[in-house]
């Protein structure tokens, strides 16, 4: 690990301030430049501080390709970022000198992926509107994030991962049940453990329609 940089700056101008339910939130407008050099999508389970879990690939290249092929394409969707490390907010502008600050993608780490495959000068003129917020707790970012499943689909397995992470479940049928595949997945499948673990789970009735059988799969 290198020595820590203490000339560590950052500086981002123009920021407009608003509160949603007591959480201040910023809003500002970032290069997809200034976004990979500050940036970074810290991953759930991977990271203490990460919420998003896996990338999709082929979504992030579907993504590059309307980005660097289609010049009627744009993105408007808003990034959401935790500001991680110290930041202060200042006469409209947020900055830092903490070496260990950093923006964590919360939401966008798709369109992340695919800005980091623009040449240099498509990076400087690709602009998002970003959002962010500071001082969270690893709870409230979950339930921010999960709130996007009100307008599209949230992977099965990051769904059920922050369910459990929270104890959100509808039933301790549906707890048990995700408890159950999990130790199914972290083990090595035998008859034995199948076995074994069905005897130690005898007590929970499976209801594809309360716990799906595809989603539950996907552990």
């Amino acid at each position: 690990m290198g020595m820590p940089n203490h000339n560590h700056s950052v500086l981002i101008p123009a920021v407009s301030t608003y509160v949603q339910h007591g959480i201040v939130l910023y809003k500002f407008m970032i290069t997809a430049a200034t976004l990979l050099k500050h940036g970074r999508v810290d991953r759930f389970g991977e990271s203490p501080t990460g919420i998003q879990r896996k990338l999709d690939q082929r979504h992030a290249d579907d993504i590059l390709g309307a980005m660097a092929e289609d010049p009627n394409s744009i993105l408007i969707e808003p990034i959401f970022i935790h500001l991680e490390g110290k930041w202060v907010f200042s006469d409209g502008a947020l900055s830092t000198n903490d070496p260990d600050a950093h923006l964590s993608i919360d939401d966008g780490g798709h369109r992340f992926a695919a800005m980091s495959a623009l040449i240099a000068s498509e990076q400087e003129v690709w602009v998002f509107d970003a959002t962010a917020a500071m001082g969270l707790t690893m709870e409230q970012r979950m339930r921010i994030f999960r709130q996007q499943e009100l307008r599209k689909e949230i992977d099965s397995r990051l769904n059920l991962a922050h369910t459990d992470y929270l104890g959100d479940w509808k039933s301790d049928l549906d707890r048990d049940c995700y408890a159950l595949c999990k130790e199914l997945n972290g083990s090595p499948i035998s008859p034995r453990t199948v076995r074994s673990s069905w005897r130690r789970w005898s007590s929970v009735r499976w209801r594809v329609s309360i716990v799906p059988v595809a989603s539950m799969s996907w552990v």
